[in-house]
């Protein structure tokens, strides 16, 4: 794919800074800001010991997407406060330009005494920890108000009205605890809500869920399960601090956001291929468990079958090797939709490792061309330090 100059087309602006085919050197440093999480005071800066460089991973598989290490010498583990600080991270370039890698909160804090006095090793996850922790209450989408009601008396609601009614429910997205702000409307595609809180990127979603969840259950697996309901792949919280959710996609269909190919920033020798083809589905088949609102006469089921292309399809192979799901749905346009949504998620395919210098501008579920073919990057891992490398795992997808 390219544009009319020639050029391979991403979703990014050609940028020269990270462009290794004209340039050969670089330089750019990275910040760490310590932010009261009540106040929103700005407690200064800490700066990690350098030779333990401070990593920081993205990866789609996890709940909680982003962790980040940091281990500090005696001044910065008198400052650091593991209950009320979080930490800002940025990249600084060489140009001026600051690029922002998210905001963490520890997970884990362990002092070393030494003679000097104490050190510390700190272990930190993005915001969405919050969420991640058990629900003190029962949470239920047929309970909120203004939902619909099938001629079978089951409540259902938008998944886009029951995401953002959920994270009402929180102090990190709504400070003032007003709940039900939000409003979706038919012609929405994706809404951006401000409230003083963490901001929200929710894309608007159709389908309608009737699910509900016990106390105890951890945020974060009521935001998956609303996740397969809505064909959303599973929320993040991203390099500009924002709650992002978006639908899913092929990633053979949509303009790529990194050409590796192109610009070879690549680092020779660090290749790595594989690949679970050999037990990955060729057919997903989703049933539904729910009453039936679009036909009350025969059984709900969606499915999706890969593409005959594909080296595991069903023509190639000779047979199906299918994946029944059971899940709360309501019509087949959605059966099939979360079938395509679990094929494009499922990590029995092929995949690539490989690495590059360190590139702020990667976020999640970015796509990436890489010999000659478009693939889904689901993780990456950068040492937050100029001449270190980040390492990508890439995944194909076949649709």
């Amino acid at each position: 794919m390219t544009s009319d100059t020639g050029l391979p087309l991403t979703e990014n602006e050609r940028d020269d800074y990270f462009d290794y085919t004209i340039r050969g050197l670089r330089s750019a440093s990275f910040t760490f800001n310590l932010v009261e999480v009540i106040t929103g005071y700005d407690a200064g800066t800490i700066t990690p010991i350098s030779n333990s460089a401070p990593t920081l991973s993205h990866d789609v598989t996890r709940a909680v997407k982003r962790t980040l290490t940091l281990t500090l010498g005696v001044a910065d583990t008198a400052k650091f406060d593991e209950i009320k600080h979080r930490v800002d991270v940025a990249m600084v370039l060489g140009d001026g330009r600051t690029f922002p890698l998210g905001r963490y909160m520890p997970v884990s804090f362990s002092r070393v005494p030494t003679t000097a006095g104490d050190m510390s090793s700190v272990a930190l996850a993005d915001e969405l920890f919050v969420v991640s922790q058990p629900t003190v209450a029962s949470f239920s989408a047929a309970l909120i108000p203004g939902n619909a009601y099938t001629d079978d008396g089951v409540g259902r609601t938008n998944v886009f009205d029951v995401v953002n009614t959920f994270l009402d429910q929180y102090l990190l997205f709504n400070p003032t605890n007003y709940v039900g702000a939000l409003t979706s409307g038919s012609t929405a595609v994706t809404t951006t809500a401000t409230q003083r809180g963490v901001e929200r990127d929710i894309a608007f979603t159709n389908y309608v869920s009737s699910g509900s969840w016990q106390a105890g259950t951890n945020g974060t697996t009521v935001l998956a399960d609303l996740s397969v309901s809505g064909d959303y792949f599973t929320p993040w919280m991203s390099n500009d601090r924002h709650f992002r959710m978006i639908r899913t996609f092929n990633p053979a269909d949509v303009v790529p956001t990194f050409d590796f190919d192109d610009q070879q920033n690549v680092i020779r020798d660090s290749i790595t291929r594989t690949n679970d083809l050999l037990d990955a589905p060729n057919q997903i088949v989703v049933v539904s468990n729910a009453g039936n609102a679009d036909n009350r006469n025969s059984e709900i089921v969606g499915r999706y079958e890969v593409p005959a292309t594909a080296p595991h399809s069903v023509a190639r192979r000779g047979f199906v090797v299918a994946s029944v799901q059971d899940l709360q749905i309501t019509t087949r346009a959605q059966a099939n939709a979360i079938a395509r949504s679990i094929a494009v998620n499922q990590r029995t395919t092929e995949r690539v490792e490989l690495s590059t210098p360190p590139d702020p501008r990667h976020d999640g579920y970015d796509v990436i061309r890489f010999d000659g073919v478009l693939w889904l990057e689901v993780s990456w891992s950068m040492a937050l330090t100029e001449g270190g490398q980040m390492r990508h795992v890439l995944q194909r997808i076949y649709q």
